[in-house]
C-alpha cells in the first residue's frame, strides 16, 4: 500500500493533528514549568587521591563541563540540539521541534587558556562556575572519550561564534529528557560525583568538597 499523501488530508484529519500537538506542546510546558523549581545536586567525590579540577558552567538555560588537558590548557564540551545550538535554526517552533520528539543531537567544545577558563567566572559574564576536584585518571579518561567522540563526526564541524564553539553532528538524539543538562550530570557522574534530581533545566546545587 503506497503511503497516504499529507496534501491529500481532510480538514478534520488536520485539525485533529493541530489539536494533538497543541496538547503536547501543553503537556510539555507543564512538565518543564513544574520541574523549573527543582534543583539538581552535585556531591563531589570523597577521598579523591590525584585530585584535578574540572568546572561546571552554568549558563542560565544551559550548562557545559570544562576539562583540563593540561595545566594551561582546558576544553569545554556542551551537548545540544544540532538546528538550534550549530545553526542557529531558533524560534517558537524550533523549541517545540527540539522539546516534543527526538531530533539531531550536536557536540560542541572549545579550547580555553587556564587564564580564559578563570575569565568564566566574572560576575560581569553572568554564568555560575563552579570547580570540583574530582580524580585525574577520571578526568583524563572523560577527555579522551569526549575527545574521540567529537572526532568521530569531525566533517560535519561548524563554528558557531555565537557560543564560541565548534559543534558536530553527534550519534546521540536530543529531546526533552536528553538535553545539555541531563548529557552534563551524566558526564559529572562519570567523574565519580554523586548526582540527585531532574537535571531537564540548568538549576544546579553543588555541595562542598567533601
Amino acid at each position: 500500500m503506497p503511503p497516504a499523501d499529507p496534501s491529500n488530508s481532510t480538514p478534520k484529519t488536520a485539525r485533529r493533528r493541530w489539536l494533538t500537538l497543541g496538547a503536547l506542546a501543553v503537556l510539555t510546558a507543564a512538565v518543564v514549568s513544574g520541574l523549573a523549581g527543582c534543583a539538581t545536586t552535585v556531591a563531589p567525590p570523597a577521598g579523591v587521591r590525584d585530585p584535578v579540577t574540572v568546572y561546571l558552567a552554568d549558563y542560565g538555560r544551559h550548562s557545559s563541563l570544562v576539562l583540563p588537558r593540561s595545566e594551561e590548557v582546558l576544553v569545554e564540551f556542551e551537548y545540544g540540539e544540532w538546528k538550534w545550538f550549530a545553526l542557529n535554526q531558533t524560534g517558537f517552533w524550533a523549541a517545540w521541534r527540539a522539546l516534543c520528539w527526538p531530533s539531531e543531537g550536536t557536540l560542541g567544545k572549545r579550547e580555553l587558556t587556564a587564564s580564559a577558563a578563570a575569565e568564566l567566572q566574572s560576575p560581569a559574564l553572568d554564568i555560575k562556575v563552579y570547580a570540583l576536584a574530582v580524580e585525574r585518571e577520571r578526568a583524563g579518561a572523560l577527555l579522551e572519550q569526549l575527545e574521540e567522540r567529537w572526532m568521530r563526526n569531525e566533517a560535519t564541524a561548524v563554528f558557531n561564534p555565537r557560543y564560541e564553539l565548534h559543534f558536530v553532528r553527534d550519534d546521540r538524539h536530543y529531546h526533552l529528557i536528553h538535553n545539555c543538562n541531563p548529557a552534563v550530570a551524566g558526564w559529572l557522574r562519570e567523574l565519580g560525583c554523586t548526582v540527585r534530581g531532574p537535571a531537564l533545566l540548568s538549576n544546579w546545587r553543588v555541595r562542598p568538597q567533601p
